[in-house]
């Protein structure tokens, strides 16, 4: 019976990838060991059918796999993410690191006028407004190591103490503005071997997302890496600093 399941499973798998549209793989091996783990993560990823998720497993198994790194390297400094709208990459960052310190910094009301009016995308003053704080909070969970940022960035960085350091930022915001404040904040901050995750920026649909990590990362050592899922997410490693 096996030979015929995985007969069936090689012929469905042969028919999405030849239509060139959808790509379907295996879990990555370093996942297999926690199927479930990875199946009650993804239940958080699509809660509220969040445009797009479904579809967007690459990028899932990408948080899976590198907080996993991270937290087995041991890689100091708290977690962030700009840019949470409903809270389900939030959601995930979180299960996957409880013990971390997590800041989730949004407007909870869709973005702010002034970043539009920066951006060369029009029309896009009504996006992921059907949010509020409440309901993010509700969703996410209540844990003393979660802080909720609320405000436009950078005005609201004032609510992150001082000395706080980094290992893992996710940085989701579309918009130039946003993405170059969030760059020029957490990039001096994060420790060696930190990642910031920027969303979109090989998407070619939120140009301003591309031109702030392009024009912010000019004069510094690192450049992005992008991964395979369906926006083109940019991955910077920070480097660790070496005496003169």
């Amino acid at each position: 019976m096996r030979w015929f399941e995985r007969a069936v499973r090689d012929l469905a798998v042969g028919a999405i990838n030849s239509s060139g549209a959808l790509l379907l793989q295996q879990l990555p091996i370093a996942l297999r060991n926690s199927r479930a783990d990875f199946l009650a993560l993804r239940r958080h990823w699509i809660s509220g059918k969040p445009k797009g998720n479904d579809l967007d497993m690459v990028r899932l198994a990408f948080f899976a796999t590198n907080i996993a790194a991270l937290e087995a390297a041991g890689v100091p400094g708290a977690f962030a993410e700009l840019g949470v709208w409903r809270g389900n990459s939030a959601k995930v960052i979180h299960s996957l690191a409880p013990g971390r310190e997590l800041y989730l910094l949004d407007t909870f009301q869709g973005f702010p006028d002034e970043d539009c009016d920066a951006d060369p995308i029009g029309g896009v003053s009504h996006h992921f407004q059907d949010v509020s704080v409440d309901k993010v909070c509700a969703f996410v969970g209540q844990s003393d190591r979660i802080h909720f940022v609320v405000g436009r960035f950078p005005d609201s960085a004032g609510a992150i103490p001082f000395d706080q350091r980094f290992a893992f930022v996710h940085i989701d915001c579309d918009l130039y503005q946003p993405v170059r404040a969030g760059l020029e904040y957490f990039h001096p901050r994060m420790s060696p071997q930190g990642l910031i995750v920027v969303h979109d920026y090989g998407s070619g649909r939120w140009p301003g997302v591309t031109r702030a990590v392009n024009e912010y990362l000019a004069d510094k050592p690192e450049t992005p890496v992008l991964i395979p899922d369906t926006s083109g997410t940019a991955v910077i490693v920070r480097q660790r600093i070496l005496p003169a």
